[in-house]
């Protein structure tokens, strides 16, 4: 590409934690690669940025799979980043940049370690050495991180992250909200006096005490809330109490220990068996790796949001909101099963194999995509990477019934 003005690059920016959430560090980065490409004679036509990212994680990072794609079609030239770590900290995701840049002839120009010519041995070499060097310093870093929180927990030291609810930092020292500790104290009581975690939630919301974080109360966030050792003045870490916390106490650690017991107990469970809490619990599958999905849920402004998750970690593993998926599904098997003679052939095996099998499996590969919660199935589907597919006929464990069907398919 060298010094030819009118060849296409790209420029990559990305920054760990943006503990402000303003975007500065990444701005800085693309600020500086503009420069770089002006000084070279590179005309940029594209930017991605990944911000608040880390490389090292595993987590997806949706700019730079839209980097590496535009590279393997060969639309951009050139690559500018403000150092190679930006690119990747994992020796497999620089294989696969490697492969792109080799393929088209592409250059990655850096800020601060000048060019690497993926096209050559020797600048592959020097890449590979550089990445190396990268995930020693990522892995030494985590090792260094882990230590820290463990002196920190040892120490009774507030670690860093919001606040928890019931406390202020002032000074940096946490002092006790004295109507915040009320209601911890208020819930306290009532779980121990037999009030379920449901009712705690109620009462919460229906009085307009927000968490920390300003959010409505769910079922996981009163869990956590009852379960944490600062309340009782004690530090923990994983899982572990390791001494007395900075944190002043709200209730008795006799209080904290009742608590963390009958919150342990197995009969408090309230899931009745194999009761289906989620309709495609278990059915809907990961197009990377093929598991099947879990249910979450995170809490927001209006309520609990349920979604359908991939348990493996990395990127590219599937994530997709519960509601539109559900809704689309649901319509989609009620139709099909009000064609006239559709009931009938579920209740005889062969009949449900050679007819409504293969009916509703071809219905099922031709169906739309489902994205964004906001929408309607048929518009959402159209934009996600969710798609559908089948998989060998089995019998179902939810309805009794030989199943014909096809089993979801998410692919990200």
């Amino acid at each position: 590409m060298g010094t030819t003005s009118n060849a296409s690059a790209a420029i990559y920016c990305r920054i760990s934690k943006d503990r402000e959430g303003a975007g500065l560090g990444v701005q800085r980065q693309e600020q500086d690669c503009r420069e770089l490409a002006a000084s070279l004679g590179w005309t940029v036509t594209q930017v991605f940025t990944d911000n608040d990212i880390s490389a090292y994680s595993g987590k997806r990072r949706p700019q730079y799979e839209s980097l590496l794609e535009q590279m393997r079609t060969g639309r951009i030239r050139g690559v500018l980043t403000w150092h190679t770590d930006r690119l990747h900290r994992s020796p497999r995701e620089l294989e696969s940049y490697i492969d792109a840049s080799e393929k088209h002839g592409i250059v990655t120009q850096t800020v601060k370690a000048g060019e690497i010519d993926l096209s050559t041995p020797s600048g592959r070499a020097v890449a590979r050495t550089l990445g190396a060097w990268a995930r020693y310093e990522s892995e030494h870093k985590s090792d260094r991180i882990t230590r820290k929180k463990l002196q920190l927990a040892q120490d009774g030291a507030f670690s860093g992250g919001p606040v928890p609810f019931g406390w202020r930092m002032i000074a940096g020292e946490p002092v006790i909200q004295e109507p915040e500790a009320a209601e911890i104290q208020k819930a306290v009581s009532g779980f121990l006096a037999g009030r379920s975690i449901g009712f705690i939630v109620r009462e919460l919301n229906s009085r307009g005490i927000s968490t920390s974080r300003g959010q409505k109360w769910t079922g996981t966030a009163v869990r956590n809330m009852l379960k944490r050792p600062t309340n009782a003045g004690l530090s923990a870490y994983r899982g572990d109490i390791v001494g007395p916390s900075v944190f002043p106490a709200i209730i008795s650690e006799d209080e904290w220990r009742a608590v963390s017991s009958t919150l342990r107990n197995p009969s408090r469970l309230t899931q009745n068996g194999n009761k289906v809490r989620h309709l495609l619990a278990g059915l809907m599958l990961c197009g990377k790796c093929g598991s099947a999905m879990q249910t979450s849920s995170r809490s927001s402004n209006q309520g609990s949001v349920h979604y359908y998750k991939c348990k493996t970690q990395g990127g590219g593993h599937a994530f997709q909101t519960a509601a539109p998926v559900e809704e689309y599904i649901a319509g989609l098997v009620i139709s099909i099963l009000s064609r006239p003679g559709s009931a009938e052939g579920l209740t005889a095996r062969h009949e449900a194999n050679d007819a409504a099998g293969p009916r509703a499996a071809e219905e099922f590969r031709d169906a739309p995509r489902c994205s964004s919660p906001g929408d309607t199935p048929s518009q959402s589907f159209g934009r996600s990477s969710t798609t559908l597919g089948s998989v060998p006929r089995r019998r179902s464990n939810r309805t009794g019934l030989r199943s014909a069907g096809p089993r979801l398919e998410v692919r990200h």
